[in-house]
């Protein structure tokens, strides 16, 4: 506006002293943190095993977001009093991403659907964004029941004629037939024309923790000096010792393998 202060100039057309612009205020540029994915290793897993996963984080703002903290939790939103796990997101420009990985025990979880959450900046809201309602995301997955492990023996390897006092030598291999949990530390025995037990058994080896199709393959030997010339017969079985693995089916455990003890001086 021209001569505005008391209109000190006389003029001819008083109406026509003011001009106008327009402009527009914007908002300033913030950055704007998203989950973009969550990857996880399976949609059905068996309770008991580690679910592992992956997830993205994104800064889809305007401008560079600072370190930051991303937390994850099974069933519920995570927040500042709320997470199972954690990981520390590092500063982001524009359009920057970061992808981190995170591992469920499900061992704790019941038989059904869960929902995995993953948030960015969950830890007392450190970044400044402009939309702070698109911070989680989740995926959903499904815990089953478990399915114990089977230990068999699934060969045994020998001569089939041995003379009488000769050292019979053979090996058997250990398998978890199973397609479950994995099994724990064992014992194998056996003896010869009858299965073995705890209390009657020949010789034993000790079988490793077995996952779900793992083998092992355990070598020994028998006297025969103490035989009788004919046809005897092999016993082995695994977890002959406390029954320690408990299995899905206890009545495979044993495998038998039938040889001849020759005359020495025949």
């Amino acid at each position: 506006m021209a001569d505005y202060w008391n209109n000190l100039v006389g003029e001819s057309n008083e109406a026509n002293n003011v001009q106008s612009v327009t402009f527009t205020v914007t908002a300033a540029p913030q950055a704007d943190l998203e989950v973009a994915s969550i990857t996880p290793a399976a949609t059905s897993i068996m309770k008991g095993a580690v679910l592992n996963f992956s997830y993205t984080i994104e800064n889809d703002g305007t401008a560079g977001a600072a370190a930051n903290w991303s937390g994850f939790m099974v069933d519920h939103q995570v927040d500042s009093t709320h997470y199972q796990g954690f990981n520390q997101t590092n500063a982001l420009p524009v359009g920057g991403t970061q992808t981190f990985t995170g591992t469920i025990d499900t061992s704790t979880l019941e038989v059904g659907e869960h929902t995995l959450h993953v948030a960015a900046d969950y830890w007392n809201n450190i970044v400044g964004e402009s939309n702070e309602a698109n911070n989680g995301l989740s995926v959903t997955f499904n815990v089953t029941a478990p399915v114990p492990p089977d230990l068999a023996v699934t060969s045994i390897t020998a001569a089939t004629t041995v003379a009488q006092g000769d050292t019979l030598d053979f090996s058997y291999v250990v398998k978890n037939i199973g397609d479950g949990l994995p099994a724990g530390t064992s014992w194998a025995g056996f003896r010869i024309d009858q299965a073995p037990d705890q209390s009657n058994y020949a010789g034993f080896n000790q079988t490793n923790g077995l996952s779900a199709g793992g083998t092992q393959t355990l070598s020994n030997s028998i006297d025969t000096s103490h035989l009788s010339v004919g046809e005897h017969t092999l016993y082995v079985m695994t977890d002959y010792w406390n029954n320690m693995v408990t299995e899905g089916n206890e009545s495979n455990n044993v495998r038998t393998f039938t040889f001849n003890v020759t005359d020495l001086f025949t």
